[in-house]
């Protein structure tokens, strides 16, 4: 069973600490819940936005029937001449993710180095919202074991024929001896240093 000091000013701030963290996990879960109801959103969104594109693709495709279709980045030439199953529109578009003077060719490297980026934003998030849980479990047991420690000294004093002053020392060296054999075993974060 470990020991602690609980001073009245230790208390407070072990108070103001787990108010201040059960704010801070409270802001992040409504954040998470507006993250999701965009998201749905955009799904939404993006599903007839797809459906959309199929109709002028098509459209696009009977316009560019029997033409010639250049790159204006590379100059890149491809005509009815070629023997290439696919629309031209198809075809220019194969030869613009590969293009390395078109513009979208390093947009979309930009926009994989971004979802690799969020990617591990997220497992950081993750990982901060579980260490705030777990020392708000903590907090809580620590908040147990003061409980326990009062009722145990209360039953010894009412066992022992002694003055209020006495008591009240003796409670206060218990407190000082656990929360001094406490602080040896944790950082200045509150994860166990071992």
């Amino acid at each position: 069973m470990s020991k602690y000091i609980l001073t009245d000013e230790l208390v407070d701030k072990l108070y103001k600490e787990e108010k201040v963290k059960n704010k801070e996990i409270e802001r992040l879960r409504n954040d998470l819940e507006l993250h999701i109801a965009a998201e749905d959103k955009g799904w939404r969104l993006y599903n007839d936005s797809l459906k959309k594109i199929e109709q002028l693709k098509s459209w696009i495709n009977d316009l560019q029937a029997g033409m010639y279709i250049n790159c204006v980045y590379c100059g890149h030439r491809y005509g009815p001449d070629d023997k290439v199953p696919a629309s031209m529109a198809d075809v220019l578009k194969e030869h613009i993710e590969q293009c390395p003077k078109h513009p979208l060719f390093e947009a979309n490297q930009e926009i994989e180095r971004l979802k690799e980026e969020r990617k591990h934003e997220d497992k950081l998030k993750r990982l901060y919202l579980d260490q705030l849980a777990d020392q708000g479990n903590q907090i809580e047991q620590l908040e147990k074991e003061k409980e326990w420690l009062i009722k145990l000294l209360y039953k010894k004093i009412c066992a022992t024929p002694i003055t209020l002053d006495a008591y009240r020392r003796s409670i206060t060296d218990l407190m000082q001896q656990e929360l001094k054999e406490e602080v040896r075993r944790f950082d200045n974060k509150g994860a166990p240093i071992d």
